[in-house]
């Protein structure tokens, strides 16, 4: 045997009779990384996090981020639970490892995230700020009582002055960051970047600022860009320049569209995922309707005075019964869409105008008489999807969208001895004021801007849907986790809306000798993420050169929007 490999193999034996001779040799990535940890060191401890196989970092991370939240470090926090290098100053793209996909892309640890914001954030705080969305529960000139039961607010005087302080309020609180209240020709956000900010700003114990909360003014979304890396999604759209409304809600100045809401986007993200239908609906009890059918004999008969038939009729029907289902009850969302389905029935029935020249189902009736009597003395009103259209580059990394995403859809319906309801022959008046309604959608939008909001929820699920059919899961994880977690857009405090009154307008239409009555009960908003709700992409080859101008994210990675 020649000396030397004699000498190997005495080294080979003496390693092996002393192990601790050179004990941080030797030493897993994962104890060095808990040396780091208990010298304070989080940055050393990450780095040797990040340099682990993907499926393996959740754990070490989430021990980072709980020493920098403890530390007074909330930003830091968010940073390493969503798998990062840093807000800024990092040249890997966001939510993904320096190595960029190759291996699959770094899945954020959403839930310790949204624990850490929970437990890091006083409760008492957190409770007050009412929890992150800190969007105002209900719609102005609405509340609901102890009971669940919707209610429309009269204005008083107090009313107006408290409205004056907040308007106050709130221009105050954006005057310090207008920038998003500019016109721009093309304004991107980068999903990625804003749930890098939103977890920011949740951490740090403060309520979500305007820009945040109003996607930076977008209210129209033209185009929607996937990163070449994969990890990233950008909106785009055009902003007209923002003001306040009479309820202090920021509109396009330009369009009158209401601005996009991150609560929205989160909820129609979670709901896309989730693939189940989701909405209310708003239906009179069958105890009511057999009551109201009594009343409707009286007034037949002419045993009750016609001064007298709207106010028995209401209260013979009865409080309606509010179900919200595919979707959690006390958020925003949720009031949203019952509000909108509440005012839409009263510009059916005239009890709000609708824009000038343009009928009520009413006033359809009454022109129409000579069409026939009506065919059943309920009508059903609701909301539903309509395909986007939508063009894309060969790629299929650029889309652009347009069209109107929501319609309105009538049934005539009667009722049995035991107030059940059934469909019946469709009455073409109804479906008059449904293609009115329709075709006059923007314009009614425009005077109701609770109507728009209601659009871009249905926008915003249109969207959400696309990115589920373009990209694979872990890069809408990559982009999107921590934005579509359903349980942080629920209002800790927010009373659920369960009943309302029934909206009820009886006018007697007399043609020859007949008398018609009419009474709008039921109606709803449903949204069906399940269901196709963009048409099929068509191929237009110049979104590669709109692609190639404008998708470009800012060096800076704390800006998560841009022009």
């Amino acid at each position: 045997m020649s000396r030397r490999r004699h000498a190997a193999l005495l080294l080979a034996a003496i390693a092996c009779l002393f192990p601790l001779a050179n004990p941080g040799a030797a030493q897993r990535p994962t104890d060095r990384a808990r040396r780091h940890l208990a010298a304070g060191e989080f940055a050393a401890a990450k780095q040797i996090a990040l340099s682990l196989p993907v499926e393996n970092r959740a754990e070490l991370l989430a021990q980072v981020a709980d020493g920098q939240a403890a530390t007074g470090s909330p930003t830091a926090a968010a940073s390493s639970l969503l798998g990062t290098n840093g807000l800024s100053g990092s040249a890997a793209p966001m939510g993904m490892p320096a190595a960029g996909m190759a291996g699959g892309g770094a899945i954020a640890d959403f839930d310790s995230l949204m624990e850490l914001i929970q437990t890091t954030v006083v409760p008492d705080t957190w409770e007050a700020l009412g929890g992150p969305s800190t969007m105002s529960p209900y719609p102005a000139g609405v509340w609901v009582d102890p009971n669940g039961l919707i209610r429309d607010v009269v204005a008083t005087a107090d009313a107006d002055q408290l409205t004056l302080l907040r308007s106050q309020s709130l221009r105050q609180s954006v005057s310090l960051q207008r920038d998003w209240m500019e016109k721009s020709p093309l304004r991107k956000v980068s999903l990625n970047r804003l749930q890098h900010e939103l977890a920011r700003q949740l951490l740090s114990g403060c309520s979500l600022d305007s820009a945040i909360r109003n996607l930076a003014g977008l209210s129209t979304i033209q185009y929607v860009f996937l990163s070449e890396s994969g990890d990233d999604v950008i909106l785009a759209g055009p902003v007209g320049g923002i003001r306040l409304d009479a309820d202090q809600q920021p509109i396009d100045i330009e369009t009158g569209r209401a601005a996009l809401r991150i609560d929205l986007l989160g909820m129609a993200l979670a709901a896309v995922e989730q693939r189940q239908p989701f909405g209310c609906t708003i239906e009179p009890t069958p105890e009511g309707i057999v009551r109201s059918q009594q009343v409707a004999a009286d007034i037949q008969s002419g045993n009750l005075a016609a001064a007298a038939a709207s106010p028995k009729l209401k209260e013979a029907l009865g409080l309606q019964d509010i179900r919200v289902f595919g979707t959690a009850d006390d958020t925003p969302m949720a009031m949203l869409m019952i509000q909108a389905d509440r005012h839409m029935k009263m510009l059916a029935l005239g009890t709000e105008p609708m824009p000038r020249g343009v009928a009520n189902y009413m006033e359809i009736v009454e022109a129409t008489l000579d069409q026939g009597p009506l065919t059943g003395s309920f009508l059903r009103m609701w909301f539903a999807p309509q395909q986007l259209d939508v063009r894309c580059d060969s790629q299929k990394q650029s889309f652009e969208l347009s069209g109107l995403p929501l319609r309105l859809i009538t049934e005539q319906q009667a009722s049995d001895a035991q107030g059940e309801r059934f469909a019946v022959a469709a009455d073409p008046r109804a479906q008059q004021f449904a293609e009115t309604f329709n075709r006059h959608f923007v314009d009614i939008a425009r005077q109701y801007p609770l109507h728009d909001r209601l659009r871009g929820l249905y926008d915003l699920t249109a969207i959400a849907q696309l990115l589920h059919n373009q990209m694979p899961a872990e890069q809408r994880i990559a982009s999107t986790g921590l934005l579509a977690r359903p349980d942080q857009w629920v209002e800790p405090n927010a009373q659920p809306a369960r009943q309302t009154e029934s909206l009820i307008v009886h006018r007697r239409f007399r043609k020859g000798k007949t008398i018609h009555s009419v009474v709008v009960a039921s109606g709803g908003v449903l949204l069906e993420p399940s269901r196709p709700l963009t048409n099929e992409p068509i191929v237009y080859a110049a979104l590669s050169n709109v692609a190639a101008g404008q998708a470009k994210r800012p060096a800076r990675q704390d800006h998560w929007w841009w022009d």
